[in-house]
């Protein structure tokens, strides 16, 4: 995949808002590396896919490395390159004016995909005490559904108990009996899960429940608590 500027992005003056708005503009825009300049506030050097899930996404978040990284780090980087770990910089001006979520692993798979009002997400993610955020799931076991995760400075996305009983059951992958909190990302620097295991499951218990982008996605064993799964947050 190779990275490259759109020539008319070289006049400021013509910049696109956003990844979405450059795909829209030009449905064949290629993946790569684009300047963008979200709420008409400066330009900014970003990765865009263009592929998947209809394309128009923002990389967002890279977590590839050893190293953990979470939105509100006080690090930052302008993730031009999909080789390079962290977060994107300025992010206050790119997730408020997003309305979609995506989560992906290194190999360009999506395992979450959500819409989500980004000017209510982007505040949570800095609150101390935690916060209802809205999302309805776009695909994957829980399509068509609203749930309400919980977001804070800590876990930047999570369910406690509110999955129907019966997907557990239905799908053999959690035993509710034993693991409480699923599908939970926890960037709290006295843990720092990988996405997306439950807390408090025994370690004979499957990897993961979350309400994957298809059926056919299984997560890897890193992805148990503790592990080093690695994984890609965009939005769009």
């Amino acid at each position: 995949m190779v990275a490259r500027l759109l020539p008319r992005q070289l006049n400021t003056e013509t910049i696109s808002g956003t990844c979405k708005d450059i795909k829209s503009l030009n449905g064949s825009s290629p993946s790569g590396l684009y300047l963008i300049n979200p709420e008409q506030r400066g330009v900014l050097a970003v990765f865009c896919d263009m592929q998947t899930v209809g394309g128009g996404w923002t990389l967002v978040l890279n977590q590839i490395s050893s190293d953990y990284f979470s939105l509100t780090d006080s690090h930052c980087s302008d993730l031009v390159r999909l080789t390079l770990p962290g977060r994107q910089c300025e992010l206050e001006r790119i997730i408020p004016c997003s309305t979609e979520i995506l989560y992906t692993d290194v190999y360009g798979n999506p395992f979450l995909h959500a819409s989500i009002n980004g000017r209510s997400y982007w505040p949570a993610l800095h609150s101390t005490a935690s916060v209802p955020v809205s999302v309805r799931y776009l695909s994957g076991s829980l399509s068509g559904t609203t749930y309400n995760i919980e977001v804070n400075n800590r876990f930047h996305w999570g369910h406690r108990n509110n999955y129907p009983r019966h997907e557990g059951t239905t799908t053999g992958i959690l035993n509710y009996s034993k693991c409480h909190h699923i599908c939970w990302e926890d960037v709290s620097s006295s843990i720092r899960d990988r996405p997306f295991f439950g807390i408090s499951c025994p370690s004979s218990s499957p990897i993961s429940f979350c309400p994957t982008h298809s059926p056919s996605y299984h997560f890897p064993t890193t992805a148990r608590r503790g592990g080093s799964f690695k994984y890609r947050k965009w939005v769009r």
